[in-house]
C-alpha cells in the first residue's frame, strides 16, 4: 500500500498502528448516507412540530409582527 493512502500512528509504546485512508467513494457514500439520516430526522422534527402545533405559523407572525 503506497505511504499516501494510510495513516500511520505510533503509540507511547512504540507501537505503529497503521490504517487506510477512505478514498472518494467512500467518503462521497458516507456523505450520502449523512445528509439521508439529517433530512430523515429534519423531516421527522417538522412533522412532529406540525403535529403538536399546527398554527404555529401564525403564532410566530403574531409575536413578530
Amino acid at each position: 500500500m503506497d505511504p499516501i493512502e494510510k495513516l500511520t500512528i505510533e503509540t507511547p509504546e512504540q507501537i505503529a498502528l497503521e490504517f487506510p485512508l477512505a478514498g472518494l467513494g467512500s467518503r462521497t457514500l458516507a456523505l450520502l448516507y449523512d445528509s439521508l439520516i439529517q433530512l430523515v430526522v429534519g423531516l421527522v422534527v417538522f412533522l412532529a412540530l406540525a403535529f403538536i402545533e399546527p398554527d404555529l405559523a401564525a403564532h410566530w407572525v403574531a409575536t413578530i409582527g
